[in-house]
């Protein structure tokens, strides 16, 4: 069986963490395919004229293709779009000369188009995952927000899609509902890192101790993550428990006062700098407007580490009263650092029935790479 995967978003040299989610997949996948069958990644890469060219990272396979488009700078925007529409164009001549069976579009924001043209011209199976909080309406670049062309050229890829390989139900549902009838659904969770479960494998499960509460956030900061109500919220209960500490991770802040004491701020990291964080802290805080599956929320699960999360998007099918405390989605923005706050005392209360290795033992068994490749890749031959 020859596979293709196009992928919207993939890290490459000008966004090394980019769409980092579809490359953990990618290379689970390379080391499940049979040697009697092949998968190759395309991704089309737009940069500006006067920049470097997005290039592969310097650890990528063989098997992935970073496809540099050039934008023009001063040019109007749908001048771009037809640069970038023609490169598609002749991937799409490229990839169907290889005549794939089946072909695997992720994150389809524009390269979508080029997915459902392999569908129309091509005798392939077209399989659709989605990673983004789009169909979701607390956002705001809502799929009802979008230009007529965005939303007519994503319901071609719909209207052309055999399987979606949902990262969770509720997103699978949501299409359903903004875009019309569903297609087969195969159940495709988010995959751990590698470097993180090596780092399990060869250190085990970090043991908890509750001496001194030191909460992590890690979110790229977006408004709709709730940081500046998380620091409040932490305000409130460090005048409780003195010694406490929160550690914000992804992103930098422009608060109108210093931050207070015990609160550390780190701009993006790549995973090995993250597995200190992970093993240290006591708990998560993830207080999102809208989520989907998101990784970190999965990686902390790894690692025996419970979560303070908002019950919005795909949380609900990752978090239960065993390893996380969940908060209702928030009403009004005045609630948010209360509802926050009262959360991470409930946790306090709470924190002593959580079960780390538990809790590592059931994340391991949903999102461990060969279990979530090879289920997908049973998908595929059962098409």
């Amino acid at each position: 069986m020859r596979v293709v995967w196009l992928a919207g978003w993939y890290p490459h040299t000008q966004n090394p963490l980019g769409g980092n989610f579809i490359r953990r997949h990618f290379d689970a996948m390379c080391e499940t395919v049979p040697k009697d069958s092949s998968i190759e990644l395309f991704h089309l890469a737009p940069y500006f004229r006067g920049k470097a060219k997005p290039m592969r990272l310097p650890s990528s396979r063989d098997q992935e293709h970073i496809i540099p488009v050039i934008q023009l700078v001063k040019a109007p925007r749908f001048v771009n779009a037809l640069i970038y529409y023609t490169a598609a164009l002749k991937l799409v001549l490229q990839i169907r000369k290889s005549a794939p069976e089946l072909v695997h579009v992720h994150a389809a924001d524009k390269i979508g188009i080029a997915a459902a043209l392999l569908k129309t011209v091509g005798n392939c199976d077209l399989w659709l995952t989605e990673h983004w909080a789009i169909f979701e309406q607390a956002v705001p670049d809502a799929f009802n927000l979008r230009s007529r062309w965005f939303r007519s050229s994503y319901r071609f890829l719909w209207n052309r899609v055999d399987t979606v390989a949902s990262i969770n139900n509720i997103m699978y549902q949501s299409m359903g509902r903004v875009l019309g009838s569903l297609p087969r659904l195969h159940p495709f969770p988010n995959v751990l890192d590698p470097v993180f479960e090596q780092d399990l494998v060869l250190n085990g499960v970090p043991t908890r101790t509750f001496d001194t509460y030191r909460f992590l956030h890690i979110s790229n900061f977006e408004s709709r993550k709730n940081v500046p109500s998380i620091i409040e919220a932490f305000k409130r209960f460090k005048q409780m428990y003195p010694m406490s500490q929160m550690t914000l991770i992804g992103g930098s802040l422009s608060v109108s006062e210093a931050l207070p004491d015990g609160v550390a701020v780190f701009g993006g990291l790549p995973p090995k700098e993250l597995i200190p964080f992970f093993r240290n802290a006591t708990a998560l805080i993830l207080v999102s407007e809208a989520e989907n599956a998101p990784c970190v929320l999965l990686e902390s699960l790894c690692y025996g580490l419970p979560v303070i999360v908002t019950n919005v998007g795909g949380i609900p099918e990752m978090c239960n009263a065993h390893n996380a405390i969940k908060i209702p989605a928030f009403q009004t923005q005045e609630e948010k650092a209360e509802k926050i706050a009262e959360a991470l005392l409930v946790f306090q209360q709470k924190n002593q029935n959580f079960d780390s290795m538990q809790i590592h033992k059931n994340a391991m068994e949903l999102y461990a790479a060969n279990r979530v490749s090879r289920h997908l890749w049973l998908g595929y031959q059962n098409q």
